[in-house]
């Protein structure tokens, strides 16, 4: 399973967990460990990252980009490489904080072309 965010306060907890119930992990990040084999350079604003991130991968946990107001421009070229790449299961953290005017966090599961 990949977690994105996966060194953050909910991924951190989640992979722990994961980790403790058999789950391989793979730990998606900025600034990921060096120290952990399974962890691996992430970043919403570099799609070159996003392949390495997602082979062999069939579930996703998705923490969505938090430096926009509007994550789909940044989630959405993701989330179709997920999709090509085989992904079956998508789970995504959601919010109950809404901004005027701003898309929430569903708007990545209403993306076209995306089977969540």
């Amino acid at each position: 399973m990949l977690v994105t965010g996966g060194t953050g306060k909910t991924g951190a907890a989640l992979v722990e967990q994961l980790r403790g119930a058999g789950v391989p992990v793979r730990i998606a990040s900025r600034h990921p460990s060096a120290v952990d084999p399974d962890a691996i350079r992430f970043d919403w604003g570099d799609p070159g990252t996003h392949e390495a991130a997602l082979r062999g991968m069939d579930r996703v946990f998705l923490v969505p980009p938090v430096e926009s107001v509007d994550p789909l421009p940044l989630a959405e070229p993701f989330l179709r490489r997920a999709r090509r790449s085989g992904v079956r299961r998508l789970v995504l953290l959601g919010s109950a904080i809404v901004l005027p005017n701003a898309p929430g966090p569903l708007c990545c599961s209403r993306a076209r072309d995306t089977p969540w």
